[in-house]
This record gives C-alpha cells, structure tokens and sequence, in this order.
C-alpha cells in the first residue's frame, strides 16, 4: 500500500514509465511495462483484487499441469511394471527352454546310443 500511495502520490509525476511510448518497449521489457500501466490505472484494491485473481488462475492452472503429470507419471510406471513382469517371464521362458534344449540333447544322444545298439 506504501509503495502504491508514493507512487501515486509523487512517484509517477518524478518518473513516469507507462509515458513511454509501446513501441519503444523492448520484448524482455514488455511485461513489466504492461504491469506499470495497470498499477497506473487501477485503484490499489482493483489492483490487489486484479492480481489475486491472476495468481489464482496461475495457480490453479498450475495445479491441472501437476495432475496431468501425476496421472502420466502413473501410466509410465503402470507401462515399465508390466514391462518388468513381462521380462521375467521372458528370462523364465528363456530358463524352461535352455532346460528343453539340454533335454533334446539327451535325448538325441539316446537316439545315437539306441541306434548304434540296434545296428
């Protein structure tokens, strides 16, 4: 309030930048020149008013970006977990069937045994 009344009060008549022309206004600039020009025209309720409606927005819209991560972070780990689950069953599935392959031999060398037997 203190800041506001002196620069109402005196302020703005010593140093006036919403008097600057918009066009000499640089990019990196341009937001803060933009809040001059409210702070100069609103009462300082309007004004507080004004910029807790926009912190509530940002906020808020703050608050819907975290969600949606939350809710996509969820889905990744709900997609690696299955993933994980689903190379498990690979290693087992790889286990079972190195223990199949050795069994064929076995079997093979049997055959040969057999064979050679017979023969």
């Amino acid at each position: 309030a203190f800041l506001y009344r002196y620069l109402h009060g005196e302020g703005f008549d010593i140093l006036d930048p919403t008097k600057i022309p918009a066009d000499c206004i640089t990019p990196d600039n341009a937001a803060a020149y933009r809040e001059c020009c409210q702070f100069r025209r609103r009462t300082f309720e309007s004004y507080m008013v004004n910029k807790l409606q926009y912190n509530r927005e940002v906020v808020k819209n703050d608050n819907e970006k975290l969600n949606k991560a939350k809710a996509d972070f969820d889905k990744q780990k709900k997609e690696i977990d299955k993933l994980k689950k689903e190379i498990e069953n690979l290693k087992k599935n790889k286990k079972e069937l190195d223990a199949m392959k050795k069994k064929m031999e076995k079997l093979d060398t049997l055959k040969k045994l057999l064979k050679e037997y017979l023969a």
